[in-house]
């Protein structure tokens, strides 16, 4: 019973020195040139992650439905649906992030969000393009002459895709590699003069 008390007042003092470094700090700092950029690569950041997610959600139902020529099915590991969609939740709060500059709480779960999703991004930017190798390998070893053309013209097709959704990735992680940028510069290491 004393430890969980002694947690709980650690948990708690925890929690008001967080609450005050938060509450110190604000977005109105960044500069007007930066904020342009800054709100334009949140923006740019929510509509590349519900284009990630989505086209990974199709990726997956196309390849479940014409992978049967094969022994894998393209897209299957879940790497390009699970992080796209915690990509698209913490695009959501960067949006909410803008539109509430007088709450302090909303940069900071933004802020953490990126932090999460710039590994996750590049995990799967990793994982499509390694995919896209095995579709290039399957693809050059059956020329269009052989008796399963159609296996190679899917194979070719779901390289293209796993490239084109890895670049996607790519992009959107360096869009959360400036967002992240930005809350360094201006909001983590510039506090605030409000109360």
């Amino acid at each position: 019973m004393i430890c969980c008390t002694q947690c709980d007042r650690q948990f708690s003092l925890l929690s008001y020195k967080l609450d005050d470094e938060v509450n110190r700090r604000s977005l109105t700092n960044v500069p007007q040139k930066e904020w342009k950029y800054f709100s334009i690569a949140v923006n740019l950041h929510l509509f590349l992650a519900s284009l990630l997610f989505i086209s990974g959600c199709v990726c997956f139902c196309i390849s479940l439905q014409f992978s049967t020529m094969f022994d894998t099915v393209n897209c299957s590991d879940g790497v390009n649906i699970f992080p796209p969609m915690l990509n698209m939740m913490g695009a959501f709060t960067g949006l909410f992030t803008l539109r509430t500059l007088h709450l302090k709480w909303p940069a900071f779960v933004h802020l953490i969000s990126c932090v999460i999703i710039f590994p996750l991004n590049i995990i799967t930017a990793i994982d499509l393009i390694a995919n896209s190798f095995h579709w290039g390998n399957y693809w050059s070893r059956y020329p269009e002459v052989s008796p399963v053309a159609e296996a190679t013209e899917w194979a070719s097709s779901f390289l293209w895709m796993d490239v084109a959704i890895g670049i996607v990735a790519l992009i959107n992680d360096v869009l959360c590699g400036f967002i992240i940028f930005v809350y360094f510069k201006f909001w983590y290491s510039v506090r605030s003069n409000n109360p």
